[in-house]
């Protein structure tokens, strides 16, 4: 756990960077600023995840790009099973803690959720090579024989 940063820090960051912005959505029981989220799927509709990740151990992707295309990237995997993206979780590996890199992430990142809908409900963050994963969910409609 040496490299963890979950100590107050890693929730000032969680709560300073990431915790408004995004959708809000009903289907979310518990999100953002826990270990876990639990979240409700609809009775007629199926969970659909996946996963996108980008890496910039240089930092020469300017910080607005490598945040939108991380969750693009995440969400365009959802939307061409042809689900509606939902929700989505980021986990964050950074060597320091920028505050000017982490606020032009964070908005750019927070305003394509927004703009899409999706809820930000949680994620991790570590301390190493600069890598943002980003687990995106979302629905896919149950037809009438039962396959999606």
């Amino acid at each position: 756990m040496a490299n963890r940063t979950r100590t107050m820090r890693e929730f000032a960051l969680i709560e300073d960077f990431f915790s408004t912005g995004t959708a809000r959505r009903a289907e979310v029981i518990l999100g953002i600023g826990d270990d876990a989220a639990l979240l409700r799927v609809p009775p007629d509709q199926k969970l659909v995840t996946a996963i996108a990740t980008a890496r910039d151990p240089m930092r020469a992707e300017p910080p607005e790009l490598l945040g939108r295309r991380a969750l693009q990237d995440s969400l365009d995997r959802l939307r061409d099973l042809g689900a509606t993206p939902a929700w989505a979780t980021l986990a964050l590996t950074m060597p320091e803690v920028d505050r000017d890199w982490l606020t032009r992430f964070s908005d750019a990142m927070k305003d394509l959720a927004k703009r899409s809908d999706v809820c930000l409900v949680g994620g991790d963050t570590t301390q190493g090579s600069l890598t943002v994963t980003v687990v995106s969910n979302g629905y896919l409609p149950i037809s009438t024989n039962g396959v999606a």
